[in-house]
């Protein structure tokens, strides 16, 4: 992605970075559906998933 191209996503990235919910990020994208968000952002939320699997474990461990 070039810088041209990467600049419009500017935004959402941020709010990626800062735990912005799906549904926010198609919101301020415009997008008509979150689905359409997910496959324009969802490569940038690998990290995110992993944070929330880091935060589940414990409380997964304390049920058993």
């Amino acid at each position: 992605m070039c810088a041209k191209e990467l600049l419009p996503s500017l935004p959402a990235i941020a709010l990626i970075a800062q735990g912005a919910d799906i549904k926010l990020l198609q919101s301020i994208a415009g997008h008509s559906q979150a689905s359409m968000t997910l496959d324009t952002y969802g490569h940038l939320m690998h990290e995110r998933i992993s944070e929330a699997a880091d935060l589940y474990d414990p409380l997964r461990k304390a049920a058993r």
